[in-house]
């Protein structure tokens, strides 16, 4: 069944219930104090679960068997909307974990000195994400520190809701690590787009998202600020699938209303050929930007990329040299037209923001089929978009079962963990040396 697609963003929500089969809202916890009342634990555990879940099928109870050494977990059913229980023995239930009044969960993401992982706030339990930079890793990037003060200063001046939004940031020196407390997504694109059979989205549903990184990308510019790594993988999707921006790291903040910039640390296949050609010392930052936003477009309307090559030389040479080609799949007219104005080779005959927003494509309405809607993947098995790594750890911290404070943390056996890495670790500096 079509229905009809509109394109402002301010009916998105309308289109996210149907590309998530239930959504995620957070919770009040009424206190007496700063301990949550009796009253809370017995009544509004099961509605905590519901408003979290964002469905009426199951109860607190089935959830968590309290008392016992077996749990039961949501595992998705034949029908794609309903889920299912499957039983799972649990030998010792670790105590609820809090920092700095952030009750962890499990492992969401990582990076190359980074992880992710689910939180919520205690008080007034909202979901969010929280990324841990440890300093030893971080030492051993080439800029990571600066990329990581960059990105903190960047995030700190925004307030947009196509923007990954910072709530809190917090040390512990003893640990040696810098928590960012940030907005809750549940994917990024890429990871749509690595899970979906076809590895592209159809027509409309990229036009959803495209419209929505240039809302967010506009933002920044108006802003002075240059983003300088737009792709899939930076573009995530919130619990009610609103895009976000994120990953600030090599972003510059521009000193002036000019927008000239000398560095650009993006990856290859997403810069520009003023970029990659190694002949110009300075860029218009703007229009790097499009570039690459021309570049995310065409790769999530086809799968591929408008230029590639086996190494990165030739790849660089196909940018700068080799003609722009539609990608293979059909698609529409006002499609091709954007396309091509935002992959011009030449910066001065790049379009502009005014230019896309004005253009057909952009501005149009499109037809939506729910059949086709690639909707977003599941993490070990689990939907994405349903917080389930902290349900144990929330009935069991109002119940008044003992807390892990940041003294006694462990970072879900980080510390073993790195003793594993550490031979690995040395012989890699030694071979560098």
């Amino acid at each position: 069944m079509n229905n009809e697609y509109p394109s402002s963003s301010g009916e998105t929500a309308q289109f996210a219930q149907t590309f998530f089969t239930a959504g995620a809202a957070a919770a009040s916890v009424q206190q007496n104090g700063d301990v949550p009342t009796q009253q809370f634990v017995a009544s509004s555990a099961d509605a905590l679960l519901n408003s979290l879940v964002g469905m009426d099928l199951v109860t607190h109870a089935d959830i968590v068997k309290m008392g016992t050494t077996q749990r039961n977990h949501l595992r998705p059913g034949t029908d794609g909307d309903c889920f299912l229980y499957s039983n799972e023995e649990v030998f010792m239930e670790k105590p609820p974990k809090i920092i700095e009044g952030y009750l962890f969960g499990d492992l969401i993401g990582e990076g190359s000195y980074s992880k992710v992982k689910e939180v919520v706030h205690v008080r007034s339990l909202m979901r969010r994400a929280v990324k841990i930079i440890k300093d030893k890793r971080l030492r051993k990037i080439p800029g990571g520190e600066q990329n990581v003060h960059r990105e903190i200063d960047v995030l700190r001046r925004l307030n947009h809701r196509n923007v990954v939004k910072v709530f809190d940031i917090f040390r512990i020196e003893e640990k040696q690590k810098l928590y960012i407390v940030m907005e809750f997504c549940v994917c990024s694109l890429q990871q749509m787009l690595d899970n979906c059979t076809e590895k592209m989205l159809p027509e409309f549903q990229a036009h959803l998202y495209f419209t929505q990184l240039i809302d967010g990308l506009d933002f920044l510019h108006t802003k002075r600020i240059i983003h300088k790594d737009i792709k899939p993988a930076n573009l995530l999707l919130s619990l009610d699938g609103i895009l976000k921006i994120c990953d600030l790291g090599v972003a510059e903040l521009l000193e002036s209303a000019s927008d000239w910039c000398t560095l650009v640390q993006g990856t290859p296949k997403f810069q520009p050929p003023e970029v990659v050609s190694g002949t110009q010392k300075r860029f218009r930052g703007r229009l790097v930007d499009i570039w690459s936003c021309g570049v995310t477009l065409y790769n999530l309307v086809s799968g591929c990329y408008p230029f590639d090559g086996d190494v990165i030389m030739k790849l660089f040479e196909n940018i700068t040299t080799a003609p722009l080609q539609m990608p293979p799949t059909p698609i529409s007219q006002s499609l091709t037209q954007l396309l091509t104005g935002v992959l011009q080779k030449k910066p001065e005959k790049r379009w502009d923001m005014l230019k896309i927003r004005k253009c057909k494509w952009f501005t149009s309405q499109h037809q939506t089929d729910s059949a086709r809607i690639v909707r977003v993947p599941s993490i070990k098995h689990t939907p994405a978009h349903r917080p389930l790594s902290v349900y144990n750890s929330l009935v069991q911290l109002y119940s008044g079962q003992q807390t892990v404070t940041e003294e006694e943390e462990e970072e879900g056996g980080e510390e073993e963990e790195e003793q594993k890495q550490q031979p690995a670790e040395e012989e890699e500096e030694k071979q560098t040396k």
